[in-house]
């Protein structure tokens, strides 16, 4: 099988974790000596070729980016935080009629 490579995002805010952290983990395994090829990620995920490239092109579910993680770590410097943004509305005064303000 040879490179497989994911669509280029075309929203240019947004990045595509799944196949940055790909990116970077072939990277860092060919900096030591080791052609980590797809077929081997493919494998070690536990995935079909034909979800790899999706996922190489679409957000992966938060768990997939941390078995990516897992079982590459020696390749991979990259870490997860999981940030949870809450905002509270505050409810306005409520209505009270006149004849009951005193």
């Amino acid at each position: 099988m040879g490179e497989i490579t994911g669509k280029k995002n075309t929203n240019n805010d947004m990045i595509n974790a799944f196949a940055f952290v790909v990116k970077d983990i072939k990277t860092n395994a060919g900096k030591v000596g080791k052609l980590l090829e797809d077929a081997e990620i493919i494998e070690k995920l536990s995935l079909t070729e034909e979800e790899y490239k999706n996922y190489l092109s679409k957000d992966a579910p938060i768990g997939l980016l941390q078995k990516i993680m897992a079982e590459f770590a020696d390749y991979t410097r990259i870490t997860l935080t999981e940030v949870v943004y809450e905002s509270e509305k505050e409810a306005p005064d409520p209505f009270v009629p006149d004849d009951l303000e005193d």
